[in-house]
This record gives structure tokens, sequence and C-alpha cells, in this order.
């Protein structure tokens, strides 16, 4: 049977992982729903917990990450609490996912969140501690395997279901007939014809930040496009020029969109690239056009035709000249919003 010298660190490394999963889940929650929200530990540029919240490897199948990691924390303490066998290969399980997010962070995200270190930590240990109690640890009953798992499963559960609210994709398509034009400067919009608010909402499609408003927006266009017209302006931190591929992603970006608008498809164009284009190297072309319903080689053309290049640059001079040079902004007419103050207008719509 395990004793206290154990069982008393185990129980407290579960405790300080399980805390450390939580004040995690509570940064992906507000990173995915506040357009504006910057995490106690985004230090700096390189260290940012906001930027590996919102990658695309934050959420797997459907439950936020770090909830899976509170999970995995409560099933280690239980098993540790009652002397099971099952918690060595539950803390090898959650060694190899730390060196796997580990790596995530460093290779493909390039920023490290150092409260996911704070976990990793504790998972390391604890497999130390599994490993060298061993011996101490008897095998479950099915009973006591159920004790276990059945509080970390329910976790899951529940998390997977809160977070369909905000991680769901930005898709303009599941919006029947609305409303939809370019205005005389070129821009797309959707909405009412006669709207009582006319809202443009310049977009980065590299930022992950711009993902999050624009899914606040959609939320609220959905049952206010009667009365409410969005305008959107697609924004490249460059000038649109002839580049290395991947050395302008905001321009590679904006180029799909203007091409996607040129056969009918900005908006599903739109949504597309706000889902799947922060933390991207180089646009998947061939997805892109499968999954909005474009013919590939009429995408990449028109991507490379040197027309688009210079409509994509106008639209960057232009930004350049409201000095809109970050994203999310909003205008309503001559006035520039915060997203805070933006959603704020939307919302008393």
């Amino acid at each position: 049977m395990i004793g206290k010298k154990q069982r008393l660190p185990a129980l407290g490394l579960a405790a300080a992982g399980l805390c450390a999963s939580l004040v995690l889940v509570a940064v992906h929650v507000r990173s995915h729903t506040e357009p504006d929200y910057e995490s106690v530990c985004s230090v700096a540029q390189g260290f940012d917990c906001s930027a590996v919240a919102l990658s695309r490897f934050s959420v797997l199948l459907g439950v936020p990450v770090p909830a899976i990691g509170a999970a995995g924390f409560v099933a280690l303490g239980l098993a540790f609490y009652r002397g099971y066998r099952i918690a060595l290969p539950l803390a090898a399980l959650a060694s190899v996912a730390s060196v796997v997010l580990l790596a995530v962070e460093l290779l493909v995200i390039r920023s490290v969140c150092l409260l996911c270190e704070v976990v990793h930590l504790c998972s390391w240990a604890m497999l130390w501690l599994a490993w060298v109690s061993r011996a101490a640890l008897a095998p479950a009953p099915r009973t006591g395997l159920m004790a276990v798992l059945a509080a970390p499963t329910a976790l899951v559960a529940l998390s997977a279901f809160a977070a369909s609210s905000y991680t769901a994709p930005t898709s303009w398509t599941s919006m029947g007939d609305v409303p939809r034009g370019v205005g005389g400067d070129g821009l797309h919009w959707a909405g009412a014809k006669s709207p009582a608010l006319t809202v443009t909402e310049y977009v980065d499609y590299s930022c992950p930040h711009c993902g999050v408003a624009a899914r606040k927006t959609r939320r609220v266009f959905a049952d206010k496009f009667d009365r409410l017209r969005l305008v959107r302006f697609p924004l490249s931190r460059m000038r649109c020029v002839r580049l290395a591929e991947g050395a302008n992603r905001s321009c590679e970006f904006v180029r799909a969109a203007l091409c996607a608008g040129d056969v009918g498809k900005f908006w599903e164009m739109d949504g597309w690239l706000l889902s799947h284009a922060p933390g991207t190297a180089v646009l998947d072309v061939e997805r892109a056009s499968r999954e909005v319903g474009i013919d590939p080689s009429v995408l990449t053309e028109c991507m490379r035709s040197p027309d688009t290049f210079r409509r994509a640059d106008a639209l960057a001079a232009a930004a350049m000249r409201r000095h809109m040079v970050e994203a999310p902004a909003y205008t309503v007419g001559d006035r520039k919003l915060s997203a805070r103050e933006a959603h704020e207008r939307l919302d008393a719509l």
C-alpha cells in the first residue's frame, strides 16, 4: 500500500496541476470570447498564453486541451489517493502529452505558455512518483477504476458541450438568403439594404483575435441582419506586392478572399480563412477551394494575377490612409471603435 510519503506529494502535485489547468481553461475561454483579452501570462513575444490558447491546437476533438489536462489531474489525484496502479500509465500518458504539446509550442506555434509549463512539470513529477512507488500500488478493481475515471470523463463531456458555444467555426453559409453586395469602394457587405447601423469590420485573416471578434460579430449578425449591415475590410499588414511564397501571409489571404468574391464566394471564403488561416505559413489553396466550393485552378490563377495584387495592394494602402493598421478594428461612419466598443453598439441595436 502506498504510504503518506508518496501519497501527499502526489496529491499536492495533482492539486497544483489542476489549479494551473483551471486557470488555463479560464484563459482559453476569455481568449476565445474577448477579442482584446491579453492573459496575465502573456509577458512577451514568444511567451504568450493567449497565442497558445487561440491556436488550432488548443482544442482536441471539440474539447479545450486545458480541460483535458484538468480531467487528467483529477484522475491522477484519485488514483494516487486510492493507491491504484493505474496511476503509472495515467502519469506516463500525461507526460507524453506534455512533451508533444511543448514541441508544438516551440516548433509550430512558436510561442510558449508559461502556465502550460507548470502543468508539464507537474505531469513529469507525478510520473517519477508513480514509478518509484510502483511496487506499493495495487491493481484497481472494476468499481475502483470506475470511481477514478467517472468524474474526469464527466468533466471532459461538460467541457466539450460548453466549448461548442464559442469555438464553432466562423461560417456565413448558414445565414440563408441574406442580402449581400459590393460597395462603390469595392468592399463586400452583407445584411440590411436599409440598415439602422452600418459597421465596417477590419480583419487580418492571419490574426487569431480577428477570428474571435468575427465569431462574436456573426452571432449578433444572425439575429439582427435585417437592421444591421456588416462591411468587411480585409487587412494586409504589409503592402501587397509579389514576394517569396509565404513571406506576406496576410496579403495571400486577402487575395484569396478577393478572388473568391469574383465568383460569388467572398463570405464563404471569409469565414473559412478566419477559421483556418491563423497560425498557417502558406494557404492550402486546394483545401480552401474544395471546402468553399471553387475550382482550385481558377482560384490559383486569379491569386497569381497582377490585377489581384493591385486590388489587394489598393486595400492595404487605403487602410494605411485610414490609420487602420491593427486588427480587429471597427468603424461606424468616420468613428473608429475598439472591438469592445463595437460589440457594445451591436448588442444595443
